[in-house]
């Protein structure tokens, strides 16, 4: 991916809709070059990061409100709603340097996710995404999601901000369709 991006991968929490199984963890998120090819047992995991904080920390608050994230995107974003049994895939925290891009793309079909919500983290009051002709300007707390022929048929992509960037993306997936794979 583009220089001045940093990516982690983490893992969804499975008591809020997340994938339980080890082996469907494998299965469905090994070889996702984004990673590095990171083997999907080194990556982060929201319940591991909550087990081992202490109650009422600043990272206990922050796990939990990931857990809440997870848990009311489906009830809250009709695109994700609409999905079959929707299970958060993993979690995705991106850094870009202020100046960086996302370039145009469409995604690739792994990892599996119909839908892929993205919270905007950073301070930049310039951000812009573009799906298709569509241009959405961002500020710190929206959120976009992208689903069908927004991921599959259009390009989409970021575009470089006058200031540093975080974001939080979660993808949902189909719990049949990946019981299916």
């Amino acid at each position: 991916f583009e220089p001045g991006r940093w990516m982690a991968p983490m893992l969804a929490h499975p008591a809020d809709g997340g994938i339980a199984s080890l082996a469907a963890r494998r299965r469905h998120l090994s070889n996702f070059e984004v990673f590095g090819d990171a083997p999907v047992d080194e990556w982060l995991c929201l319940a591991s990061l909550q087990e081992g904080t202490a109650a009422g920390s600043v990272e206990r608050r922050g796990c939990e409100w990931l857990r809440w994230l997870q848990r009311e995107l489906p009830r809250r974003l009709p695109c994700v709603g609409a999905v079959d049994e929707p299970l958060a895939v993993f979690h995705q925290l991106q850094y870009l340097q202020r100046g960086c891009a996302i370039s145009a793309h469409v995604d690739a079909p792994t990892p599996p996710a119909d839908v892929v919500a993205t919270l905007s983290l950073g301070t930049g009051l310039h951000d812009t995404v573009r799906v298709g002709s569509a241009r959405v300007r961002l500020r710190p707390g929206d959120l976009y999601a992208i689903a069908g022929p927004a991921r599959w048929e259009e390009t989409h992509e970021v575009h470089p901000s006058t200031s540093d960037r975080l974001s939080l993306t979660v993808r949902f997936a189909s719990q049949s369709e990946l019981q299916n794979c």
